[in-house]
């Protein structure tokens, strides 16, 4: 059951497409290196039981918001994916106000994924922080004609400095996205 009053410390779910082996590791190196420039504790979620889950991640936030400003907690399955006998994630995070950072490979982004994945999250409720695409190269115009939202690009562990840069401009446009989520509720 969703909770009845919004927590002080809202953690952010990092979500992606895909199988659960992909995005499992599509999204780990980025996780841990997202939460470590953040200052955010990092949780790792576990696919099933869905309520559980996000009842855990809840009441966990409560205590570790004291000595962090935030927390990103990793999903490893693909928030449209069918859980037999629980729904989708995208329907419980929907349900439970729960923000939500969607990221996809630079490779994928010749696909419709990116789209059908914000379609998803809209569709389901989810408050979407934003959308970030892993790895470079980062085409600034080319995303902002396909009008999703777009934070910014994370390039992989080892990057340039220049690369880097690019992850800094990201890191503002997430933390403006998360005041503005917050303004909203």
């Amino acid at each position: 059951m969703p909770p009845s009053t919004s927590s002080p410390f809202q953690p952010v779910v990092l979500v992606s497409c895909g199988t659960s082996a992909t995005v499992e590791q599509r999204l780990t190196g980025a996780a841990d290196q997202l939460a470590a420039r953040l200052g955010w504790l990092r949780i790792d979620l576990p696919s099933v039981p869905i309520p559980a889950a996000l009842q855990s991640l809840q009441a966990g936030a409560g205590s570790e918001g004291a000595t962090h400003d935030g927390a990103l907690a990793m999903l490893p399955v693909d928030p449209g994916q069918w859980m037999p006998g629980q729904g989708t994630w995208a329907e419980a995070l929907g349900a439970w106000r729960q923000p939500v950072l969607a990221a996809l490979p630079v490779d994928d982004l010749p696909s419709g994924m990116a789209a059908a994945l914000i379609a998803l999250l809209r569709q389901e409720g989810v408050p979407t922080v934003g959308l970030l695409q892993l790895g470079v190269p980062w085409d600034s115009a080319m995303r902002r004609e396909d009008g999703l939202p777009w934070l910014g690009c994370w390039p992989e562990a080892g990057g340039s400095e220049q690369e880097w840069d690019l992850a800094e401009a990201a890191l503002i446009s997430l933390r403006r996205s998360l005041q503005g989520l917050a303004a909203g509720q």
